[in-house]
């Protein structure tokens, strides 16, 4: 399964594909642009994109809503406030940061089990 990683700060990045991989996943991009992500998705369909709200340059929301206009794909939201990120994008579980491993699991679970986007 392949995964886009939205995230701007690469030590987090890194950590959620650590985690990923134990769960299954076994390729990866990472973006931390809104048209970085864009165009990773154009090359290569995500199975899974977790992503931060906000991004270098743009947001991840906007890159996950361009990303999944014509098809959705399961996604998890990765973020420092929750209730800002609360109906961003619907039924996306949200993960705070600092991460914790098992809520990250369980979000990425239910995005694909229940995926809304």
């Amino acid at each position: 399964m392949h995964a886009l990683i939205i995230e701007p700060q690469g030590l987090i990045s890194v950590t959620i594909e650590d985690e990923l991989r134990e769960l299954g996943f076994s390729s990866f991009d990472s973006a931390f642009t809104q048209d970085s992500a864009i165009q990773a998705a154009e090359r290569r369909r995500p199975d899974l994109i977790t992503t931060s709200l906000r991004l270098v340059r743009g947001d991840g929301v906007s890159a996950v809503r361009a990303i999944c206009a014509e098809e959705g794909v399961p996604t998890v939201l990765i973020v420092s406030d929750a209730v800002e990120a609360k109906n961003l994008i619907d039924g996306a579980p949200i993960v705070t940061k600092p991460m914790k491993r098992d809520s990250l699991r369980a979000a990425v679970y239910q995005a694909i089990h229940n995926p809304q986007t």
